[in-house]
Formats: structure tokens, sequence, C-alpha cells
């Protein structure tokens, strides 16, 4: 240990946060999106977003860059009556592992394991440090009153707003169920107290999609309300944008914007978007402008057979690393849509061995220009979703953790609650109308809490969910993509195992890269 360990400040890194969650805290990244994140931040290298006990989140509040370890180690003993030896050997163990190895460290705290990640503590002061604004008393949680095992939040954490399903362009690749509802209804005074009480609840995100933020007639409106409640929305449009537009985002203090550009070919452009001669020159005008301004940017694509040729995308690439504020570049194969015919997607879809060329040509950008987070999306293979048991087994154990329904959630235009933007107004999924209740009678809703606790009664014998013993672990750690089962089996079918477990039977639909 080192001499002067005990006069030693660290600060809790602010690219996390400590979110109280009822019968425990969570533990998670403040940032989910590329584009707001800095290069030299301390950001996580990691997807952390874990459930960890309040005392432990306690301590872990009291490193604010300005108390030193023997501060810390005394408050903290005084506060909850611990003893003071204990508590030392704990803080000496926390601070040394994590300041010692590559990544995070498994830590007891209690009868129980937490996982802490590398840099959740900084030995120099973080200049955009604030203490976390915790009720002291969320922190004395009773023990017969806490939980550290489920994976779905009491309180919600993330959320879209599908502001509108109106739009300049006509995309051949749009996945978007654009049939219904396209004008926004709900009234601006609602939506205002919907993003009010996502505030109350210290919700993380409040983004917004489409459709159009531009071409709803109070984004300026819906926009303030959001930076003013401590949200920085995610915007992402294919609309030109004008001088005035610009003025009003640098007013209002918006950080950046998603531009999706496809092709810097006008040709190419006209087809996939069936838009204007003069639609691409406007839309770099656009982006050029705003990096002008400062304005952050990011750039995404989607590839189909009319872009899918690496010479082009060089093009692309070229073009969008040499602006000065550029943040991410991130390309990805258009996907098979629900609301499109397959015989629409095998028109459009790109093919493996070009997609192989991009993704290489992106490994070798992705070196040159490491100030710039360039990717390719992920996409479906047939080996992935056919490929032997075993296989299929290892991937679908290591797959991501669904959001929907477990901290996150979507409103549709008409104010509806849905657990994923791409499943739209099915009814099956729809948790809640915002129009009529709160964020929190929603989350708690009947349909809500059904959906995670699924029974396998509730199933059909023909689907092989219905008699697995790994149903409910399935289904209540991370979960499975409804969308891909609607994809892959068809909305009649949507108690079919997610495609990718090894248990699912051959998708009836065609939906990978081929």
């Amino acid at each position: 240990m080192r001499e002067n360990f005990y006069d030693e400040k660290f600060t809790f890194n602010s690219s996390y946060i400590l979110k109280y969650d009822i019968k425990r805290f969570e533990l998670m990244e403040k940032i989910t999106h590329n584009l707001f994140k800095n290069p030299d931040d301390k950001i996580p290298t990691e997807d952390i977003y874990m459930a960890i006990h309040p005392l432990l989140a306690l301590l872990l509040s009291f490193f604010d860059g300005n108390r030193s370890v023997k501060d810390v180690i005394d408050e903290y003993s005084k506060l909850t009556g611990f003893d003071r030896v204990h508590i030392d050997g704990f803080v000496k163990s926390m601070i040394n592992e994590l300041s010692t190895i590559e990544k995070g460290k498994y830590l007891k705290f209690g009868d129980s394991l937490f996982y802490l990640p590398k840099n959740l503590l900084l030995k120099e002061r973080d200049s955009k440090r604030n203490v976390p604004e915790i009720d002291p008393e969320h922190f004395m949680i009773r023990s017969d009153n806490l939980d550290l095992t489920s994976y779905r939040s009491y309180l919600p954490t993330d959320c879209i707003l599908e502001i509108n399903f109106k739009c300049l362009t006509d995309c051949i690749y749009c996945y978007a169920d654009r049939k219904k509802i396209k004008e926004s209804k709900i009234p601006l005074s609602r939506l205002i107290e919907i993003i009010r009480e996502a505030k109350k609840l210290k919700m993380r995100s409040f983004d917004l999609s489409g459709g159009e933020l531009f071409l709803y007639e109070n984004w300026e409106i819906l926009l303030r309300e959001l930076l003013e409640n401590d949200f920085r929305p995610y915007i992402s449009t294919k609309i030109p944008i004008n001088e005035d537009i610009i003025k009003k985002l640098k007013y209002l203090g918006i950080e950046g914007i998603q531009f999706s550009i496809d092709s810097m070919d006008e040709k190419e452009s006209k087809r996939l978007l069936n838009v204007g001669d003069d639609y691409l020159k406007k839309m770099v005008k656009s982006i050029e402008a705003l990096d002008k301004e400062g304005i952050k940017i990011a750039i995404n694509s989607q590839i189909t057979s009319i872009n899918d040729n690496p010479i082009n995308t060089r093009k692309l690439l070229d073009y969008f690393v040499n602006l000065k504020n550029i943040r991410s570049i991130r390309l990805g194969a258009a996907g098979f849509s629900i609301y499109q015919s397959a015989e629409n997607y095998k028109k459009i879809a790109p093919s493996r061995e070009k997609i192989l060329q991009i993704e290489a040509l992106l490994k070798s950008y992705k070196e040159r220009y490491q100030n710039i987070s360039i990717a390719f999306s992920g996409y479906n293979t047939e080996e992935s979703i056919l490929n032997d048991d075993k296989t299929k087994e290892k991937s679908f154990s290591e797959r991501a953790r669904c959001s929907g329904n477990f901290y996150a959630f979507v409103i549709l235009p008409d104010g509806k609650v849905t657990v994923c933007e791409e499943l739209y107004f099915n009814p099956r999924f729809i948790l809640g109308d915002l129009t009529k209740q709160s964020i929190l009678d929603v989350w708690n809703s009947s349909k809500a809490l059904e959906l995670y606790n699924l029974s396998q009664e509730m199933l059909r014998s023909e689907s092989s969910c219905k008699k697995c013993n790994q149903f409910e672990t399935c289904h209540k750690f991370k979960g499975v993509c409804w969308k891909n089962v609607l994809i892959a089996y068809g909305y009649e079918n949507w108690d079919y195992p997610d495609p990718r477990c090894p248990y699912a039977p051959k998708p009836a639909n065609d939906y990978w890269i081929k």
C-alpha cells in the first residue's frame, strides 16, 4: 500500500450513473451515444447496467474528489455504523484492484459479489463530477425489501419518442410501419408533462426518432423542454437543414446531429431515397454548415444492392473523415422488414461478398482515424441462424441483453407505449397509453409485467418454448428479440423462440444476408 494512501483523493467517474431503483441501486454508463463522447474522456469500455447494493452505491458516492480516502472511511463508518476496520479493508481492496488491472473486477460486498468496472474511480479530479443528488433515505433499504437478483428495473431508465412517421424521403429499404399514423397525436402540453415526469424519475435518456423531427411543427419547443430537463436528445434526420434551423439549434445548445447519407453519388441517392436532383447537394451543404458551427456530426448509411460497391463507400468515407467535427460513421446492411415483402428484400439486399469487402475497408479507416468511431453494424448471416446447435447455443448465451421492457420503452406518435421501436403498433407488445396514464402507470401495467413474466401456459403447443426448461431464465435474464421472432416466423407465431436459439425451428423467411 502506498505511503500516503489515506491522503489520496479519488473521484467517482462522471461517465457513470448511480441510479435509485426502489429496491436497489443501479450502476450504468451515463452516455449511450458515441456522438456525445469526447475522445479524451475516461469513458467506459464495457456495457455496464447492473444492480448494486444501496450501501455500496452510498460508499461510491462519497468519492467526490474533495474527500481523502481517510475522510471517506471515517464519514461512511459514522453514517452507517459499520466497523471502520472492515470498511478500511474493503476500500483498500477496491481501489487497489481497480487501479491495477486492465478490466473490471468482482468484489464481495456483504454477502454478494458485485462487478466494478475499470476507471470507476479516477485518481485525478474529474472536472465534470457532480455529487449525485440522492436522498440519503434511498440508501437505507431494509434487507427484506432488497432485490439484487431481478433483471427488470423498478423504474424505467431510457425511452425513445417516435414523434411522427412523416418523411421527406421515400427510402426503398424503409423498415417502418407508416400506414397507420403519420402525424403526432400527443398534445404538446401532454408531451411536456411526460418529459417532466421522466426527469422526476431521474431517467437517463429521452431520445427522439421518427419519421422526422423537423417535420413536427413544435420541434423547437420540444427540444427546449428536453434540454431544460437535463436530457441530451439524440437527433437523426434526412432533411437538409437551412440556416434558420442551424441558428436555432445552436441557440438551444444542441451538441450533435446524426445525418443519414447512404451515398455520395447523386444517381444512387435518387434511386435509394426517391428524391429530387438537388437533394444530395442540399444535404452536403447542411452538413458543412453544421460542421462550421462546431456541432458534432454522426453519419449513418444503409447499404443495399444499389450502393454496395466498395469504391463508392470509399468516396463517402474520404469525404466525411475530413470534417472537423465528425464523431461517428456507421454503416449497416439494410435489413429485412416485417412491413415489406420477402421478394422486395431479395431485390434490395446487399451481397455478403460486398459487405465483407466494405468491412475490410472500414477496418483500414478505423486504424487511420482513431478519433472517429467507425463501424459496420451487426447483421444476420445464414450460418448464424442455421448453424449447428452447439455453436448456436454458445452465441445465443452470449447475446446482448434486450433493453425493451427491461429498462426502456418506446412512445409511438399516438401516445401508445411499446417495447421496441420496430414492433410499432402490434397490440401484443403495447404496454399502455401515455395520453391517459403516467410513465410509472405504464411501466407497472399488467401488460408490461405479464410480458416480462410470460408464462409457458400462455404459449401454444407448437412452440418449442412451451416445454423448454430454460424458458424462464431465457426470457427474464437477457430476453428475446421479439422483432426477430416476427420477422422469422410471422405475426401469428409470436410465441416461437428467438431464431438464434438452438431449439428454434428453421425460419419461414430468409431474412439474412447471402
